[in-house]
C-alpha cells in the first residue's frame, strides 16, 4: 500500500486527537464521580473545560472548590459514597 504524506497526516491528527481526548474523558469522568460523591450533579463538572478555554480565575476556583468538597457521610442520592472516617 503506498501512502502519500496527505495521508500520513491525517493518522497523525487522528492519534494526536485520540491521545488528548482519552485522558481527558477519565479527568472528566472521575470528577463527575468526586462530585457525585458530594451530593452534587454531575452537570457541575461542565464548569471544568471552561476554566481552560475561557475561564479566568472565577471559573478556575469554582472548579476547584467544588473538586475539593467534602463527601457527604453515609450514603446520598448517588449512592454510597465511601467516605472513612479515621
Amino acid at each position: 500500500m503506498n501512502f502519500n504524506s496527505g495521508d500520513r497526516d491525517y493518522v497523525y491528527i487522528f492519534l494526536a486527537v485520540t491521545l488528548l481526548a482519552l485522558p481527558l474523558l477519565l479527568i472528566f469522568s472521575s470528577y463527575v464521580r468526586r462530585l457525585h460523591d458530594s451530593n452534587l450533579s454531575g452537570w457541575w463538572a461542565l464548569l471544568l473545560p471552561l476554566t481552560f478555554v475561557g475561564g479566568g480565575i472565577f471559573t478556575l476556583i469554582a472548579a476547584i472548590t467544588l473538586g475539593c468538597r467534602k463527601s457527604t457521610p453515609g450514603a446520598n442520592r448517588f449512592g454510597d459514597a465511601g467516605l472513612v472516617e479515621f
